[in-house]
């Protein structure tokens, strides 16, 4: 499946559009993670795991750093996944699945009933090295990064095609209105006060 086409313009002039890069690109807020073994002092054949982070982006305004995990974390997840969730449109694939995230995007566009041609949806392959939260962060920077995205507008809607890929394989694919990027934007640089209050909300 065809998801977007790479002789598209690129609108490298366009204000919104140097926004959303300098925020999910070179501010991406994710980090990998990876276990560390470490010997034991009196050189025990079994050493424990330490988990070490490193964020995507060498100017680390990663959430780890911020002190947002956990919980906090679980908060911007669900403001992301709400309204995609409301036309069945979110989907996480685990490596136990036997479909492919392509095969989720063309079931999700065969039977939602939306009036919208242009309805958001997102599908991506679960990482066992970041939670879901950050994966959605790292897996759209992919996207602007390797270049692998259209930008088209539809009744008056600006629209994201957005595809990260790994071997030919597609990681995650994501059809996202410009506003909702830039909300995401919002959600990334909120402090830990401000998801409280988003919390409560």
């Amino acid at each position: 499946m065809k998801w977007w086409s790479n002789s598209a313009a690129i609108p490298v002039s366009n204000e919104t559009f140097q926004i959303l890069i300098k925020n999910l690109v070179f501010e991406c807020p994710s980090c990998t993670r990876k276990g560390k073994s470490t010997k034991k002092k009196n050189f025990e054949a079994k050493g424990k795991k330490e988990l070490q982070y490193y964020p995507v982006s060498a100017r680390n305004m990663s959430f780890k750093r911020r002190g947002i995990t956990g919980g906090f974390l679980i908060t911007i997840l669900a403001e992301i996944r709400r309204p995609l969730c409301r036309n069945n449109a979110y989907m996480v694939i685990k490596s136990s699945d036997a479909i492919s995230v392509t095969e989720t995007v063309e079931s999700i566009l065969e039977n939602t009933k939306n009036g919208d041609d242009m309805f958001e949806l997102m599908v991506y392959q679960e990482r066992t090295d970041m939670p879901d939260t950050e994966a959605i962060y790292y897996y759209i920077r992919n996207s602007f990064a390797h270049g692998s995205f259209e930008v088209i507008t539809q009744s008056g809607q600006v629209v994201y095609l957005l595809e990260s890929s790994k071997e030919g394989k597609k990681k995650a694919l994501m059809r996202l209105k410009e506003k909702t990027l830039i909300y995401y934007t919002q959600l990334e640089k909120m402090s830990i006060d401000e998801i409280i209050a988003l919390r409560k909300k």
